[in-house]
């Protein structure tokens, strides 16, 4: 009986062929593609209006909004675009590598880095371009970073790469000299930044590496970094403006008018400096300081310096 028994189990392991495992859903995945094409639907369903107040409402800030406290709007941004060729080459790289990421590390960690790397990639990004950019490449290329750094050991991640490895760094190469030759503005910061934490977390959290330690100390050093210069960016001109306005509705019209002379030595927007640089000193009854800054605006804009004049006239003589 248990020789027949045998007999019966061999015949039905012969005709019955072992099962394939089912691939788990990429639930967080999918969820994130959708809120990227959900946003583009809703932004383009209001017309041609790209306005900051309209991009506002779907999370995608201006620099000052973000140094003003707006920290989300680093993760937002990451789901916000304004074409449709943006949003389908990002959703549909988010699907490939972010499906491997998610079933190999789970829901969970899958999207505390996800949100992390939306963070730091922004952030990078408005540290270099006084925005934080818009679109889901800095995760794209947080999750590529991540996995190309781990595909000799995670056999999930080299299949999920497959050949697409060189068209990343070659795509990374030509946004780089795109931006630097004037062909197109693109969020290098973001591809770059993402890039770094992608490898860094690789090395320091997924793979046994003898540099673990070293891997662990710069990717704290890179979130410090993007966590200071949302507090402190000295060398940008956007970021020394917004302070100089900060002091100016302070009524600190010394400290504005020195950031504002600043803010233009540094390349930020010199239009709208003059014009408040020229009400600082209106504010203060100098006289001689508010003319001499309209007269320098008329010579940039002469339509803002009329405009100016006719709304706020000369101030008074500040008295002594």
């Amino acid at each position: 009986m248990a020789a027949g028994q045998a007999q019966k189990e061999d015949e039905v392991g012969q005709s019955t062929p072992p099962r394939t495992p089912r691939r788990r859903l990429p639930v967080i995945t999918l969820l994130l593609c959708g809120v990227s094409v959900a946003v583009l639907i809703g932004i383009m369903a209001r017309g041609d209006d790209q306005s900051w107040d309209r991009l506002a409402a779907w999370g995608y800030l201006p620099g000052e909004r973000v140094w003003a406290g707006a920290c989300w709007s680093l993760v937002t941004s990451a789901f916000v675009h304004l074409a449709l060729w943006h949003v389908t080459f990002n959703v549909y790289w988010l699907w490939v590598f972010g499906g491997a990421v998610e079933r190999t590390l789970g829901p969970l960690p899958y999207l505390a880095f996800v949100v992390v790397a939306a963070a730091v990639s922004s952030s990078v990004q408005l540290a270099v371009s006084d925005t934080t950019g818009h679109g889901a490449s800095g995760i794209v290329y947080s999750l590529f970073g991540l996995m190309w750094a781990s595909r000799a050991s995670v056999p999930a991640f080299a299949e999920g790469l497959g050949r697409n490895a060189p068209l990343f760094w070659m795509w990374l190469i030509g946004c780089i000299l795109a931006t630097r030759l004037g062909i197109a503005s693109i969020g290098n910061g973001a591809h770059v930044g993402g890039l770094l934490f992608g490898v860094l977390t690789a090395h320091g959290l997924v793979l046994k590496s003898a540099h673990r330690k070293a891997a662990m100390g710069a990717l704290a050093s890179l979130m410090t970094l993007c966590v200071v210069t949302l507090f402190w960016a000295p060398w940008s001109g956007a970021w020394v403006g917004y302070k100089a306005y900060r002091a100016h509705v302070g009524g600190d019209y010394r400290a504005a008018i020195s950031g504002y002379r600043r803010s233009i030595a540094l390349g930020g927007q010199r239009v709208w400096a003059l014009q408040n640089l020229a009400l600082a000193y209106q504010a203060m009854g100098a006289t001689d300081g508010y003319e001499a800054t309209v007269e320098e605006l008329r010579a940039v804009d002469p339509d803002a310096a009329a405009q100016l004049e006719q709304s706020h006239g000369a101030p008074a003589k500040q008295q002594r």
